[in-house]
């Protein structure tokens, strides 16, 4: 059976007419009479009495239409329900604290944008901005430096956090009272692969000395520093680097190399005006 003939018999049920039910359909009153001959056929009874002055209904289609029709206006309102729902993708740093943070940002937008349906995704630091700049995702919530350069997005920074190095406890830096720029240039420093980490100008100098040591994902950064392949630039979300033994310490001349945790959006998405309302109230009350 195919459901499109019964569609097109409650159509002729409706009307009681073929040229206006074939109006309504979108197709000629030949090729609908010939779907409710095919359909009659189906289920091995006629539907319709046919003359030349009027359509009627027989008993068969009485009952069809009783059936059918309920479960098409089901059918219908199902189909608007999902064509005007919206989805939000919103991706996120896995790493950001998922109660301090992550949560109170997730509830803000949903119960600030009610009206649309939210798929959340956790993501590794790089496939946020990847997610992002691709277009499959259309709201994102992740850490970023000053001075980053997303293309074609906004950026709204909610919470500022200070720069760390990150180190083993034996490296002879772990030692000192604070860290400077210039202690960083004399040491293996791990940085990601991808080059927008490097759009502060401080990361800029960072990249082109011969002491950087590349990791593909902000684990691998963790991993590495772990080996004592060098230090890493880190904000600090909780303790969990000493679950990699490792010490950390404040940089002590920090300006370019702070951290924000931001929500970024697309600048010409729909519901851009909404994302901002949304990011700037909870900047205010971070």
């Amino acid at each position: 059976m195919e459901f499109k003939r019964i569609e097109y018999f409650l159509a002729v049920a409706k009307h009681l007419n073929f040229a206006k039910a074939a109006k309504e359909l979108y197709i000629t009153p030949q090729a609908l009479s010939k779907q409710i001959k095919e359909l009659e056929a189906e289920v091995g009874y006629p539907l319709l009495y046919r003359t030349t002055a009027k359509v009627k209904l027989t008993e068969g289609g009485e009952s069809m239409k009783k059936r059918f029709t309920p479960l098409i206006d089901k059918l219908n309102k199902a189909w608007d329900e999902t064509v005007s729902e919206k989805i939000i993708r919103f991706t996120y740093f896995g790493g950001i604290p998922q109660a301090q943070v992550v949560s109170k940002v997730i509830q803000e937008f949903t119960e600030r944008i009610s009206d649309c349906k939210f798929e959340l995704y956790c993501s590794e630091l790089e496939q946020v901005r990847k997610m992002m700049l691709d277009g499959e995702a259309d709201l994102a919530l992740t850490v970023c430096h000053p001075g980053e350069i997303w293309e074609d997005c906004n950026i709204v920074s909610i919470l500022k956090l200070p720069a760390y190095v990150l180190m083993t406890k034996d490296n002879v830096l772990a030692g000192k009272k604070s860290i400077t720029k210039a202690d960083l240039k004399r040491t293996n420093i791990v940085l990601l692969k991808q080059d927008f980490i490097f759009n502060a100008s401080m990361y800029g100098e960072l990249s082109k000395s011969e002491n950087v040591v590349y990791a593909n994902t902000a684990r691998d950064i963790m991993q590495l520093v772990s080996m004592g392949e060098g230090v890493a630039v880190m904000p600090l979300f909780d303790d969990s680097f000493e679950d990699w033994n490792l010490a950390a310490k404040k940089l002590s001349d920090k300006a370019d190399m702070d951290f924000n945790v931001s929500i970024i959006y697309k600048k010409n998405n729909v519901l851009s005006k909404q994302f901002m309302s949304v990011a700037k109230k909870i900047e205010l009350s971070t």
